[in-house]
């Protein structure tokens, strides 16, 4: 199990291994997406273009705070983790107000995403990012857009495990 749980992991992926005595052995393997075509939801972030896989998005909403003002949002009678991607992709750069949030659902988590603003949804060709990109965590490919521009392909598992 050692070999498998190497090579899930130098393909970006997760193993995990649930096991009840008389009720058997679970295995759930996680792999990222490479390769393939996904529905997508299209937002820009500072210059950032970044592409959120549309199954994990529940709701976009559109607010108008101070970004010091919010850390955790209520949405459904829960409250939610709030990430700031900017702050993540490039930690020195700085904005004043939130314009929008992405709620996301992934794994039983729900968190939100902050971005400046919702393009549309897009049908993206994942192509994996390079040997130089390899280390960068919460991005699991690309995609070229119809005007021949980059956007990133964010994996939102990998988000919730920055805080």
């Amino acid at each position: 199990m050692d070999i498998v749980k190497k090579e899930i992991s130098e393909l970006r992926g997760e193993i995990d291994i649930t096991s009840e005595k008389f009720l058997g052995t679970s295995v759930t393997l996680k792999l990222p997406l490479t390769l393939s075509i996904i529905d997508t939801l299209f937002v820009k972030i500072d210059k950032w273009q970044i592409l959120i896989p549309l199954s994990a998005v529940l709701v976009c909403k559109r607010i108008n705070l101070s970004i010091e003002k919010i850390r955790n949002l209520e949405f459904e009678n829960k409250i939610l983790s709030i990430f700031d991607l900017r702050k993540i992709l490039n930690p020195n750069t700085r904005t004043e107000f939130v314009k929008q949030i992405v709620i996301i659902s992934s794994n039983k988590r729900c968190f939100g995403i902050i971005v400046d603003e919702i393009i549309s949804e897009h049908q993206a060709v994942i192509k994996p990012l390079g040997h130089l990109h390899k280390n960068q965590k919460i991005l699991s490919g690309a995609s070229i857009l119809g005007d021949e521009t980059l956007a990133l392909v964010i994996d939102v598992n990998a988000i919730y495990k920055t805080e």
